[in-house]
């Protein structure tokens, strides 16, 4: 009789049956995506999904979006002086890849009470796109997450944007390279 009993608790026990799951991630530490105010400098500003970004051409020929990120003071105090920004941006809902990048970058004070955004806006560049993979009109999901370093999980945002060509002397080359 005593063997049912320790049979059943080895069994819970290699399944994890009997240790509640720890509580979720915090939500006041999650990752807000915006930008910044007067065309990318400035406080930051937040972004709803589904917004449309205009594609700003880049010094070397290509096209990005301006990025800012907002998160609680908490979440990133023991990350030290500059934590590790990872942003990975798909074409959604394909999922094809159009743009990844990890730094390190400043966190700095926000206008918003106990909260902290990057230094300064940072491009996200999506343009010229990677052959066959449109990105203009198109929408694109980016994933942020802040780290102490590349192999301890941080906290976590995501944006679904439109990015769309400018109007004037950039259009046409915008939708040569923007369209896959």
């Amino acid at each position: 009789m005593r063997t049912l009993p320790l049979i059943t608790l080895l069994g819970l026990a290699a399944c994890g049956g009997t240790t509640p799951p720890g509580p979720g991630p915090d939500p006041s530490n999650e990752v807000s995506v915006g930008t910044g105010a007067q065309g990318g400098s400035g406080p930051f500003v937040p972004l709803e999904d589904g917004v449309e970004l205009t594609l700003e051409p880049g010094a070397q020929g290509g096209f990005h979006v301006y990025i800012d990120v907002q998160v609680d003071e908490a979440a990133v105090a023991g990350m030290g002086e500059r934590p590790l920004v990872k942003r990975v941006a798909r074409r959604d809902p394909a999922g094809d890849l159009v743009s990844r990048s990890e730094r390190t970058h400043v966190f700095i004070p926000s206008a918003t009470a106990g909260k902290v955004e990057l230094e300064g806006v940072v491009p996200l560049f999506l343009c010229p796109t990677p052959i066959g993979i449109p990105v203009a009109d198109e929408t694109i999901e980016l994933e942020v997450e802040i780290s102490k370093d590349a192999e301890t999980p941080g906290v976590k945002g995501t944006l679904r944007f439109i990015p769309r060509c400018p109007e004037g002397d950039q259009a046409e080359f915008c939708r040569n390279i923007c369209f896959g």
